[in-house]
């Protein structure tokens, strides 16, 4: 089956390493993606963390910084306001080259700085195309958090372990 494996935007595109700029990408998504291969699956990753940073206007680069964590992990209202209204059309672009892809499962990396984005992705898609299956994996999901996840109607299946044995 086809799918698609996105790490979303967050806060720390970059890490600071002794002076050193170096860009991260969680390695859960990259070992799932092998799993999946060898189960014959077919299977993309998306970096929509660094390609979103890539189209941003250079005035909205430095919503990437390490000092507006607080804004991406905080209050929803406050990253609607002064995070996605500001990426929208992005966002929007990307909405479209993922269903483009024709991906019939799609699957977020999440953590509590990608959360509300990973949330506003999924449910565009799923306004676009309900016949996606939408899943949800990470840090940020354990069992407390279910209901809010499911709770949104965008999110089809929450990864609560190891994504190899729920996939």
């Amino acid at each position: 089956m086809k799918t698609l494996l996105i790490h979303p935007p967050y806060s720390h595109l970059f890490q600071w390493a002794k002076g050193n700029v170096v860009i991260n990408m969680p390695l859960s998504l990259p070992s799932l993606s092998a799993y999946l291969k060898r189960e014959g699956h077919e299977v993309s990753i998306l970096d929509l963390n660094i390609k979103m940073y890539l189209d941003a206007k250079e005035a909205y680069k430095g919503l990437w910084h390490e000092k507006n964590y607080n804004i991406w992990r905080g209050d929803r209202s406050l990253f609607l306001n002064e995070v996605l209204l500001k990426l929208r059309g992005i966002q929007e672009k990307w909405v479209d080259v993922i269903l483009k892809s024709n991906s019939k499962i799609i699957g977020f990396h999440v953590s509590s700085v990608s959360r509300w984005m990973a949330l506003s992705l999924a449910k565009k898609l799923k306004e676009r195309n309900r016949e996606i299956v939408i899943v949800f994996g990470g840090p940020e999901c354990f069992k407390e958090k279910l209901e809010e996840l499911f709770g949104t109607g965008c999110v089809d299946a929450v990864v609560t372990g190891e994504g190899e044995v729920t996939f």
